[in-house]
């Protein structure tokens, strides 16, 4: 294999990839609570926050800020996200709000309806708003209505979300009278077979691992270092990068 060697630059666009996720999911919530519009973060950004918790090690990265919203609250949540510099649009059946004008719909916010299905054969509606409690600046969704929404779509990566929860103790076997039969029956598959995902090797480098954590510090300090010597002279205040991935 080729020796890969990562300059100055480099280094930073991986630290900048993982900050703009952080800070477009900071910068829509904090103008939803300013507005009083009920809401809840779910998604990746829901399970880190929830895996948090109990393992920092086993957060896992995430591109996508979801966001849970009731419909009828579409047009004042697009009035209160607009000054935050988000931009409303319905693509192909998806309602999101892009980060600026030209932004891609990876840098969006993606929306769920609160109480709906997202698709027609789901066997599970959204939650409500109100299943959702508040995790440092924002609402999360509550744990047992990540798990059911997980559970719903069961894509490879929610299945990959699940296991790392079942990993670290966050669900286990009684969790399954929670559910439906259906969702059940895919929740004791999850239990009894872990790790027989066979694509879960390859996810698994999404995970910032202690090594990774490590290795993050290491380009903060680089970073840290450039832009002290590059704002001290203005008399700017420099402010960390440090942070905990968002899942």
């Amino acid at each position: 294999m080729d020796n890969v060697v990562f300059d100055e630059r480099t280094l930073d666009r991986m630290v900048r990839a993982v900050e703009k996720v952080r800070e477009r999911l900071a910068r829509a919530t904090a103008a939803l609570e300013k507005a009083n519009i009920p809401y809840a973060v779910i998604g990746g950004n829901a399970v880190a926050s929830w895996v948090a918790q109990v393992d920092e090690a086993a957060v896992r990265n995430t591109q996508d800020v979801d966001i849970l919203l009731r419909r009828g609250d579409l047009e004042a949540a697009t009035a209160a996200l607009a000054p935050a510099g988000f931009i409303y649009r319905h693509v192909k059946s998806i309602d999101m709000f892009l980060d600026g004008p030209g932004s891609k719909a990876r840098d969006a916010v993606h929306v769920i309806f609160a109480a709906e299905k997202v698709r027609p054969d789901d066997l599970a509606a959204a939650p409500d708003v109100t299943e959702s409690e508040t995790k440092g600046t924002f609402r999360v969704v509550a744990l047992e209505a990540l798990v059911r929404m997980k559970l719903t779509s069961f894509r490879l990566k929610d299945q990959v979300h699940l296991q790392d929860m079942v990993e670290i103790g966050l669900i286990d076997a009684t969790w399954s009278s929670r559910f439906p039969p259906e969702l059940a029956a895919r929740l004791a598959g999850i239990l009894a077979n872990p790790e027989s995902n066979h694509c879960r090797q390859i996810l698994n480098a999404n995970r910032f691992t202690h090594a990774h954590q490590r290795l993050l510090y290491f380009i903060d300090g680089l970073i840290q270092r450039r832009r002290t010597r590059g704002q001290a002279h203005r008399g700017h205040a420099v402010e960390p990068l440090r942070s905990k991935v968002g899942g």
